[in-house]
């Protein structure tokens, strides 16, 4: 266990552990160990069995959680026993503890949304999943104090299945991006649209969304090297964004494409970043080589001043009649295709001037960068 009130004892090899587990002497020598937390974590079916079988006898125990998650990978439920545990487990797991206020459930995609029955977190504030959306619309739909929702893969072809639910309340919100538009709300403060496929764009996603989000404060979006129209679809829907992360997707474009990337355009970038005035921040990562030379510093520079105050990209001076962008003041930059042509690159205005804050990571230094 890696975080838990319930310590398992080892199981002899030779034993079947979802019955013995259940064991009468083998609960009490558990129950004996076990200290009420405010943190539970479960990274097995076993662990699950044990935590529920103590807190029968110890409701403290349960009454103390606060932050459950519980993780099954699919692989652990080919054995019988563990298979007609499993859902009814799970329930018990749910209904004894009531106070949990972050609940993170990493669980096999066939799980019956049947877990869930009779369960309810009069206080949940942070759910966190990987079930298809279909599984878990009612638990959703139950609990309207949720606030933050960090959502997996929809699972369905057609219509997310949270699409007609009242999530008013939630301020920030993770999901695939086909189900932007089921989840987008005018009070949503953060939203982070992953995108695993060229079937849907953002910005033809953002386009044709019902409703403007004029609270949101920070966007993280995946595109593609196609999207062109990116910032524009952006600034359509997050007017007053502040925080603006955009992941380029590693898919195989051709020569052409690549030059077309929008960013490519000093110009054209600098005008379509206007059109967001409050942008304070802003993040690319791409496989596109931004600079002849990675890692450049005059380079790297031309090209930030070039976005933020409109100069062309072999320019020296920003174009006349061209107005420095209001607010933006940080720029991060992550680019290349390869580890050995990649940098990270962070740039700050400092009294009015663009200056890069140390030397760009490069090379092996890139390998446990959480961008």
């Amino acid at each position: 266990m890696s975080v838990c009130s319930v310590a398992l004892p080892v199981c002899p090899a030779s034993v079947n552990i979802y019955n013995w587990v259940k064991l009468p002497h083998i609960v009490q020598q558990m129950c004996a160990r076990a200290t009420p937390k405010a943190t539970v974590t479960l990274t097995n079916l076993p662990e699950v069995i044990a935590f529920v079988k103590v807190a029968e006898l110890n409701p403290h125990l349960a009454d103390a959680v606060r932050q459950l998650t519980i993780v099954i990978r699919p692989c652990t439920l080919v054995v019988y026993d563990a298979r007609v545990t499993y859902c009814p487990t799970m329930r018990s797991i749910l209904r004894l503890v009531p106070k949990v206020t972050d609940l993170t459930l990493s669980l096999p995609k066939g799980t019956p949304p049947d877990i869930f029955f009779q369960v309810y977190f009069p206080d949940l504030c942070f759910f966190k999943t990987d079930l298809p959306h279909d599984k878990i619309r009612q638990f959703v739909d139950n609990h309207s104090t949720l606030s933050i929702l960090v959502l997996g893969p929809c699972g369905n072809a057609g219509q997310c299945a949270l699409s007609d639910l009242d999530l008013e309340r939630a301020t920030t919100v993770e999901c695939d991006a086909r189900c932007v538009g089921a989840v987008a709300r005018k009070g949503l403060v953060h939203l982070a649209a992953q995108n695993d496929t060229t079937a849907y764009s953002i910005p033809l996603i953002f386009r044709k969304l019902s409703c403007v989000m004029p609270e949101l404060y920070s966007l993280t979006v995946d595109f593609f090297p196609a999207d062109t129209d990116i910032l524009l679809s952006i600034a359509l829907v997050a007017p007053r964004v502040r925080k603006l992360k955009l992941l380029e997707k590693s898919v195989h474009v051709g020569r052409r494409i690549s030059s077309r990337r929008a960013f490519n355009d000093h110009l054209t970038w600098h005008r379509h970043l206007r059109k967001l005035p409050n942008l304070e921040e802003f993040a690319l990562r791409t496989a596109a080589p931004l600079v002849s030379r990675g890692g450049d510093y005059n380079l790297e520079r031309r090209m930030v001043v070039g976005w933020a105050c409109g100069m062309r990209k072999r320019g020296t001076q920003p174009l006349v009649g061209y107005k420095g962008h209001p607010s933006l003041y940080h720029v991060r930059l992550w680019y290349g295709r390869t580890i050995q042509t990649s940098a990270l690159s962070k740039w700050f205005k400092d009294a009015g001037q663009w200056v890069r804050l140390s030397t760009p990571i490069t090379g092996s230094g890139l390998a446990d960068v959480d961008f």
